[in-house]
């Protein structure tokens, strides 16, 4: 069956212009939900709540707040919708969640396009690991040159779009900054 009027669920793992939902389907109606459930019991930090909220202020979409399923089924009804359309997840919460929603509505979830091409798999431990991995493949990774100032702690521009990037797709890492220096 195809879709006439579909909603589209906008989730953490494809919030942004990418999005291949909002793609497909640019003037359907779209939703993101903060998820209360998760943020409370994943202690989601504040400074990650405001991300998620600037990134999806750039966006065409609804803003609401609670149980997902139930946000996206109620948007859908308010719309006379007769689907909805996202974009696939990896996440497992994110996976029943679409379970639920398409148990209710028919749900096409679409493929994004890969961040990167990587061999797989990837080694996804440490952030350090797929960065040498991710780095020669890296599309403005241009090799820099290591600073001589000892003040200055900055990572090359690819990095910082790498990990906003990856942020935005949802995915994890362990990575800490290199400590900041002491100035007596």
């Amino acid at each position: 069956m195809t879709m006439q009027r579909p909603i589209l669920w906008i989730h953490d793992e494809a919030l942004g212009p990418a999005n291949p939902a909002l793609r497909a389907w640019p003037d359907a109606p779209a939703l993101f939900v903060f998820d209360t459930q998760w943020i409370q019991a994943s202690r989601i930090s504040r400074k990650r709540l405001g991300f998620l909220y600037e990134a999806a202020l750039e966006l065409p979409i609804t803003l609401r707040k609670g149980d997902v399923a139930a946000e996206v089924l109620a948007f859908a009804q308010r719309h006379d919708a007769d689907g909805v359309v996202t974009s696939s997840a990896v996440d497992p919460r994110l996976q029943q969640i679409a379970d639920a929603i398409g148990a209710e509505l028919p749900l096409d979830e679409l493929d994004p396009d890969p961040f990167l091409e990587l061999p797989p798999p990837p080694r996804l431990g440490r952030f350090s690991r797929y960065w040498r991995e991710a780095e020669p493949v890296f599309p403005s990774a241009a090799p820099q040159q290591p600073s001589t100032d000892r003040a200055m702690h900055t990572r090359p521009a690819s990095l910082l779009h790498l990990l906003l990037a990856a942020l935005v797709a949802g995915q994890r890492w362990n990575h800490r900054p290199p400590p900041s220096p002491c100035v007596a």
